[in-house]
């Protein structure tokens, strides 16, 4: 118990940002301790609804236990972040494509991998009959595991082709997340493990010969040269532990010190979640492995599951509800009750697929702000104007062209359906930029060179904005320092005078048609070279 103490002691704390900031920006969060090894966490899916739905308790940050909080009212700032106001790099979040823009080939790419050899042979190992779609568990002939999960019949492409756009997204945008890979294979490469027998779609238990694989995979839809297409998950390394919740600690890792409604990595991944329309995050679709890197064994925490994300439902195509409502949504439904029918909810809407392989999924109705999960999370309820233009401003560096070599990652036959599909996803970034950077001064990567302050305005790097039209007042001033204000364009350098205290650049950003917004900057003079110090929004 005394060790165990200590240890908890000499791990990882919340970083603390206090202005102005003293000391060097954390970019490497000090979670990755070695700690002992966590049991398995268990959790059923309608447990996770029922609770999710019904269940978070309301109230004061003070009066709730810690590891079921929910705030009312407007909630405090995200824990964890350094004094630039970012999230530093952890077992949760690797900085990514904001912080440095990917090339193409690696946002296609992802986390990596190519899926199983399709020339096989592929040992079935297990036989998924859980959940609402049949599944195989496969090694290939390099003893890599993979899950493979296939398209229902009628929408063949949409949850493989979700799936692997997904795993391309969250991990370009920081997220840890499995290889997700599309594969076409003939069964024929299938071979099962001796004596092995699964459900078959008649219910009853097939030997899973040549003949049961091929009853087996009966109710599975099939290319048109007769071959299967499926996504190939392969298993995370390490050992799973179950799923993370979104709420509280995990009491059996010492390196979990913040509680997870105050991640600003969760609350942002709202507005992630939303560009993609993956109304299903839930704590199922998480997962906590047990790995060993650099010689320490820790938990890292991943999203998995995408299939239900774009226009997919898994099994089905998408209807108006998900994304607009909770599955059992009150404050629809007394909208609905008070005005006596009269009120229109948003999943009262009509709406037919888009393509069998994109399911629905649309952007002219898209609203950022109302975009709602299946059930309520409270890292969602809790996420703050400057937790969203965190999260947004991640989705807004993916260009044109890094959607569309994510998008071609779901391999669609049709290319006219691609090109849609890119199109809406770049009208939903757009959106998420226009929302969210009206809400929080979208003035970013500031730099000093030599007595010079510069930026970029994210606003007009979306284009939601004319840079002829945008205007900063700037002030700056400290106690050995002088006085400098002034207006600029956009573009301009901001001349400063750095010290070797730090100093307040206070900006303030006008433009037509915009609110006013403002933030703070503080530079500094650190071991000789003019640096940034500290960003305030």
């Amino acid at each position: 118990m005394v060790t165990r103490i200590l240890l908890f002691l000499a791990l990882a704390l919340p970083v603390t940002v206090d202005f102005p900031p003293r000391g060097p920006v954390v970019w490497e969060a000090n979670d990755r301790n070695s700690i002992p090894e966590p049991k398995e966490r268990e959790i059923s899916t309608i447990y996770d609804f029922l609770v999710g739905t019904f269940a978070q308790p309301v109230g004061q940050a003070a009066d709730v236990p810690r590891n079921a909080r929910r705030l009312v009212g407007k909630p405090k700032e995200s824990e964890g972040v350094n004094v630039l106001d970012e999230v530093p790099n952890s077992s949760w979040f690797t900085n990514r494509n904001f912080v440095s823009r990917m090339s193409l080939e690696e946002v296609q790419r992802g986390p990596g991998g190519t899926g199983p050899d399709p020339q096989g042979p592929w040992t079935i190992t297990h036989c998924k009959t859980n959940g609402i779609s049949p599944g195989l568990r496969i090694k290939d002939q390099k003893g890599d595991a993979y899950l493979i999960k296939f398209d229902p019949p009628d929408f063949p492409e949409m949850s493989t082709g979700a799936d692997a756009v997904g795993a391309k997204v969250f991990y370009a945008a920081g997220y840890n997340v499995p290889e997700n890979t599309v594969v076409v294979f003939d069964e024929n490469i299938l071979r099962a493990e001796k004596d092995l027998e699964c459900t078959g779609p008649s219910g009853k238990m097939v030997a899973m010969t040549a003949e049961g694989i091929e009853h087996f995979l009966g109710s599975v839809g099939r290319t048109k040269d007769g071959r299967h297409r499926a996504i190939a998950s392969k298993f995370i390394g390490g050992k799973p532990k179950g799923p993370f919740s979104y709420t509280g600690v995990r009491p059996d890792d010492p390196n979990d010190t913040i509680p997870h409604e105050h991640r600003r990595e969760l609350r942002g991944l709202r507005v992630i979640a939303a560009f993609l329309n993956h109304h299903d995050v839930k704590q199922i679709n998480t997962l906590d492995s047990y790995v060993e890197e650099d010689g320490k064994k820790f938990l890292k925490h991943y999203l998995i599951d995408f299939g239900s994300a774009l226009g997919s439902a898994a099994v089905t195509s998408k209807g108006p509800l998900q994304g607009n409502e909770h599955i059992f949504d009150t404050r629809e439904i007394f909208k609905a009750f008070i005005t006596l029918g009269i009120y229109r909810r948003p999943g009262d809407r009509e709406t037919e697929p888009l393509h069998p392989s994109l399911g629905y999924i649309e952007s002219k109705q898209f609203e950022p702000s109302k975009w709602r999960p299946n059930y309520p999370i409270v890292a969602f309820e809790n996420m703050t104007d400057r937790d969203a233009f965190w999260g947004a401003k991640i989705v807004a560096s993916f260009t044109n062209e890094q959607i569309t070599a994510m998008v071609k990652a779901g391999k669609y036959s049709d290319r006219i359906a691609e090109s849609v599909l890119i199109e809406i996803l770049e009208q939903r970034r757009d959106k998420i930029a226009d929302y969210y950077f009206r809400r929080i001064a979208p003035l970013d990567r500031f730099q000093l060179q030599g007595n010079s302050l510069v930026f970029n305005d994210l606003a007009i790097d979306a284009k939601r904005d004319d840079p002829r039209r945008v205007r900063y007042e700037v002030t700056a001033e400290s106690q050995n320092a002088k006085r400098v204000s002034g207006t600029f364009n956009h573009g301009a350098a901001v001349p400063v005078e750095v010290t070797d205290e730090p100093t307040e650049v206070k900006i303030t950003r006008t433009s037509p048609g915009w609110p006013e917004l403002s933030m703070s900057v503080w530079i500094q003079r650190v071991s000789g070279v003019p640096t940034v110090v500290g960003i305030r929004r």
